[in-house]
């Protein structure tokens, strides 16, 4: 399957585990995210009460003035 979104390709494929989709998705978030978006691979977070989580990477989108936190999982 093929998904075309304006000049972006997406693809469907079957991934052997979250590792290598994560490999993907680094090399390829430009294209998955948009030229003006920054990767940031895993990074820690914590709330000022302690709370904490380590999402495969977060997601500046400059264009649009969002951020996103990714978190991949393979089915």
């Amino acid at each position: 399957m093929r998904i075309i979104v304006g000049s972006r390709v997406f693809l469907k494929d079957q991934f052997k585990d979250e590792d290598e989709l994560e490999r993907v998705v680094q090399s390829h978030y430009d294209s998955i995210f948009g030229d003006e978006a920054i990767y940031v691979p895993k990074k820690s977070l914590e709330t000022s009460g302690g709370v904490g989580t380590v999402p495969e990477a977060i997601v500046i989108d400059l264009s649009a003035e969002k951020w996103y936190i990714i978190e991949m999982e393979k089915r």
